[in-house]
């Protein structure tokens, strides 16, 4: 939907503000500077060439929105500011003067009119997305500075949704269109291993990491595991010393046992950092005030932090060092980089810091691409406590949604008000994962019991938590010690890996408070999650696969393979409260065909294939992970039945195609599915 007329409100930084009209292709000239709005490929940007020195504090260019009604049924998908945010859907009415840093939806739930704006570049400028009054304006910061008579200044880029186009249409081709101009670079391994920071937070050393190492190696070293990535806490000086150097108390042997025990596991090594602002109370503060910025981005006299000045070349030396030499030391492969915006926005009022030259987007990302280029190519970058667009191009991993665990103090949520916020958002960013970057969806915390932490979640909830990091489709990194776990949550972690790399998107983007439906599509799999947040049993619940674009499918309930047979509705009674379940909905095969294997949520259909011929099963193995469980067939009702009959099903007969090669694997599937055999469900036709 592309609008004809646009609005460009110049506000100088000491005279009053004017409006100029723009249409695209057009050149207007003002009396400050020309601007022309150009759109090629559909995706605009507006290109100001000065003719002035003029002091420039904002730039609203606004656009009106189509004929909508702005009534009760009119709700926003904003994607708000940053990582760590909560994404969300509002209704209208509550929330007319929204900003987002980058992302705007609107639909009319009851008309189904929708509208939408996305910011595509952060390269330069910082520019949000503000709903106004009747429309929506791209908001773009010129931070008081003095344009250069002749210099052009390319604004950043943005799309707008196109007639006809859905929201998950609009969502997507925003993720291709960032991907494509920043050339995105995703991983093409998804993370599977440990991260420390759910599990004992600071309080890591040489003892606790081995054995997390040498357990997390122990079962799934063998499923793909490769990432041991130790969080705050490895440091000297709490978390922001601004130098870091290893805690000798905690690491007596440096670093090295740690690494080399994760090694063993089959996983590279890993650090976190947040490398862009310094604490008060570092005992290397005084050395390092030199090349910091003259304002406290947070914190009370004596813990006050301070940003890094990106325009300090020493800084820029220095930090280049670091990684440099981090990387080397302990041959770090991935990093996952903290505390990313306090570079340029105060923690607690949201000011932001200017630069005294460029302007500070530019001077933010000048800073991650000075890691990007002291770790090398290879190395895995992933943003937490950041801006998102910013990252693009630079970073192959993102955190998606806020912690899963704030702790058990009265202030804050608690974990489950806090798993509503980490779900929706996980399934409303969606459309970033192995596109403008890998999702990563924070820890997977499944304990049987509090560690202290106020984490204390049910069966239920534990596989409502797993069933949302598979259906994320990103990085599954578990946040406990496996052998600490019970066989029933230890096989939760094993049922999650390798993971299927594919994100699962909301059946209905606008639901509120929370989305209960979304679906990755594998090929002809669809893989639907059903997800019940109400506090009692639900007595009766269905869903028809017709709602997934299937008018029959044959149906997999997913975590202890119960095979549902044909149906066209799925019915399930007594479902538990706070719970998921998955399920694989796949087209009625006409011939036997692969069906399952033992031990895994996504089942192996992306590591095996399966088909009949001359009587016999010949299986293909299509993954770089081999499960040890059994592998099952499905043979169309009125087929010759080739393998072992297991069980029958409505619409045709499960066979074992292969039986189980390990213990490990059939210890995991025997506690997700307790019976021994394949479940089968009375499910209507």
């Amino acid at each position: 939907m592309n609008a004809e007329k646009f609005t460009l409100i110049v506000t100088p930084a000491d005279a009053a503000e004017y409006t100029l009209t723009l249409s695209v292709g057009e050149t207007v000239c003002g009396k400050d500077f020309d601007v022309t709005l150009t759109c090629e490929n559909s995706v605009f940007q507006p290109v100001l060439t000065a003719h002035t020195d003029v002091c420039l504090k904002e730039l609203n260019l606004q656009l009106a929105l189509p004929a909508m009604p702005w009534d009760d049924e009119l709700y926003l998908f904003t994607n708000v500011q940053f990582t760590n945010d909560v994404a969300q859907v509002y209704p209208w009415a509550e929330h007319r003067d929204l900003r987002a840093r980058d992302l705007l939806v609107l639909k009319n739930r009851a008309t189904v009119d929708l509208f939408a704006l996305g910011m595509v570049t952060a390269h330069r400028f910082y520019s949000e997305v503000c709903l106004c009054a009747g429309g929506l304006a791209v908001y773009t910061d010129m931070e008081g500075k003095a344009l250069v008579p002749g210099a052009e200044y390319r604004l950043e880029r943005f799309i707008l949704m196109e007639q006809g186009e859905g929201e998950n249409a609009f969502l997507e081709r925003y993720a291709d269109t960032v991907a494509k101009i920043n050339n995105a670079v995703p991983l093409k391994t998804t993370p599977v291993g440990w991260c420390s920071w759910s599990r004992f937070y600071q309080k890591v050393n040489t003892e606790n990491l081995c054995r997390a190492a040498a357990s997390t190696g122990k079962y799934i070293k063998d499923l793909g595991a490769n990432i041991f990535q130790i969080d705050d806490g490895w440091q000297i000086d709490a978390s922001f010393p601004g130098k870091y150097v290893v805690d000798k108390e905690k690491f007596p042997q440096d670093l090295d046992a740690v690494a080399e025990t994760a090694r063993a596991g089959g996983m590279d090594f890993g650090l976190w950092l947040a490398p862009l602002i310094i604490s008060e109370g570092s005992r290397w503060f005084e050395e390092l005030r030199p090349l910091t910025v003259d304002y406290v981005t947070s914190g009370a006299p004596g813990s006050r932090t301070y940003p890094f000045d990106p325009e300090n070349e020493e800084f820029q030396r220095f930090l280049y060092i670091e990684f440099a030499d981090l990387t080397k030391r302990y041959n770090v492969r991935y990093y996952k980089l903290d505390f990313l915006v306090f570079a340029w926005r105060n923690m607690v009022t949201g000011e932001r810091v200017y630069g005294k030259g460029d302007y500070m987007i530019a001077l933010f990302r000048r800073s991650l691409q000075t890691i990007r280029d002291a770790v090398g190519p290879d190395v895995t970058l992933v943003a937490c406590g950041s801006p998102l667009l910013e990252c693009a191009g630079i970073f192959n991993a993102s955190r998606i949604t806020c912690d899963i665990i704030w702790g058990k103090s009265p202030q804050n949520p608690t974990y489950w008000e806090i798993m509503h916020w980490v779900v929706k958002t996980v399934l409303y960013r969606y459309f970033y994962n192995n596109v403008v970057f890998t999702n990563d969806p924070d820890g997977l915390v499944l304990r049987d019991q509090d560690v202290g932490d106020g984490f204390d979640c049910t069966w239920a909830e534990a596989k409502l938590w797993a069933t949302v990091v598979a259906l994320s489709g990103g990085s599954t990194l578990l946040n406990e010690i496996m052998d600490e776990l019970s066989p029933a949550r230890r096989s939760l972690v094993t049922a999650l890996v390798p993971p299927l790399g594919v994100a699962a998107k909301p059946a209905d983007l606008f639901e509120t408070p929370v989305p209960t439906a979304a679906v990755a599509q594998y090929g002809e799999h669809r893989f639907v999650g059903q997800l019940h947040f109400g506090d009692k049993m639900q007595p009766v619940h269905s869903f028809a696969a017709a709602d997934f674009g299937l008018e029959k499918a044959l149906v997999i309930r997913c975590w202890d393979k119960a095979v549902l047979g044909v149906t066209d509705t799925v019915t399930e009674t007594g479902r538990m409260p706070h719970s998921g379940e998955l399920y694989d909905l796949r087209p009625v095969p006409e011939k036997p065909c692969f069906l399952y294997a033992e031990g895994h949520i996504f089942g192996g259909v992306n590591l095996y294939d399966a088909r009949v011929e001359n009587g016999a099963w010949v299986i293909t193995h299509t993954g770089d992970v081999e499960l040890e469980g059994a592998l099952y067939g499905w043979i169309p009702a009125g087929q010759p039945v080739a393998g072992t009959p297991v069980a029958e099903a409505p619409g045709g007969t499960v066979v074992k195609i292969r039986e189980a090669c390990g213990t490990q694997a059939a210890a995991a599937a025997q506690s997700l599915n307790p019976t021994g055999f394949i479940l089968t469900t009375d499910t209507p036709n």
